[in-house]
């Protein structure tokens, strides 16, 4: 494994205001790493929002290199100066788990695969890990919110388990209902049902345009959502993005017809057995 030591810009030091809370932030590069130093690209950021609405900037006046996509992910504690050995193994599961869920969503799109890194930080407060995946995952402020979303949710002990997308959406919907996820149930809830056609329909959804067009000011109301629309806003069908609500739910009767007649075919395979 390739380790990167990580130069801080906007380092913001943990704060003893919230007992027992292991700290999540994240953030995104502008660019790769030169002479083995990643550069964080703006603040370090718990909510979504407003990181996307400091992506879409760079990505619209040109400041980001979009090969890739490049995202930043921190751990660490607010009611202690340095992670001990159990908290740095907290931050590794959390990762694991959503790298499984990363993986099992690039392999359902013939996307290359998410790698990640763990980095060498500047002290001992804080666990960072460096996610090089995808140029799609940030084709859009969608895919950018929702790809932050996947690795949040992961805190949940319940993901991270499945072997493909096929599986983890047979499980998904097996859950007891009303079961309550620990991060951002209703996010999930609202968006799962058409992550599948997210992904498999990126083609007819993002492949049209160059990357500007999905990210422009001038489609979207600048106001909104701070900048940046996530998946939450789309799969609602209250996007500024007019008309890509229904192309999205057409791919999604699409696919969910492409399951049933499926699942047809293998239970009358196992009858015939």
């Amino acid at each position: 494994m390739t380790t990167y030591n990580l130069h801080v810009t906007n380092y913001q030091k943990p704060k003893a205001d919230m007992p027992g809370y292991f700290g999540f932030s994240w953030d995104y590069c502008k660019e790769p790493p030169k002479d083995g130093v990643i550069k964080t690209g703006q603040y370090w950021q718990g909510c979504r929002d407003a990181g996307i609405a400091l992506m879409r900037e760079d990505i619209v006046k040109g400041k980001m290199k979009t090969d890739y996509t490049r995202m930043l992910f921190k751990w660490g504690l607010r009611t202690a100066p340095k992670l001990n050995a159990e908290d740095r193994n907290t931050a590794d599961a959390w990762v694991n788990r959503a790298v499984n869920v990363l993986h099992c969503l690039e392999k359902l799109g013939g996307w290359a695969l998410t790698r990640v890194y763990k980095l060498e930080t500047p002290d001992d407060t804080m666990a960072v890990y460096y996610f090089l995946s995808s140029r799609r995952w940030i084709k859009s402020s969608y895919l950018a919110y929702m790809y932050v979303l996947l690795v949040r949710m992961c805190h949940d002990k319940w993901w991270g388990k499945h072997k493909s997308f096929k599986d983890l959406k047979e499980a998904y919907y097996a859950r007891a209902k009303g079961a309550q996820f620990s991060y951002d149930h209703g996010f999930i809830r609202q968006s799962f049902p058409y992550w599948e056609a997210i992904i498999r329909g990126y083609p007819q959804l993002f492949e049209k345009k160059k990357i500007n067009h999905y990210w422009d000011y001038n489609r979207i109301n600048s106001h909104t959502n701070n900048k940046g629309e996530g998946i939450d806003k789309l799969s609602r069908n209250n996007s500024e993005y007019r008309g890509l609500f229904d192309e999205l739910k057409k791919l999604k009767t699409e696919f969910d017809k492409e399951a049933k007649k499926n699942e047809r075919k293998t239970k009358s395979k196992g009858k015939g057995n």
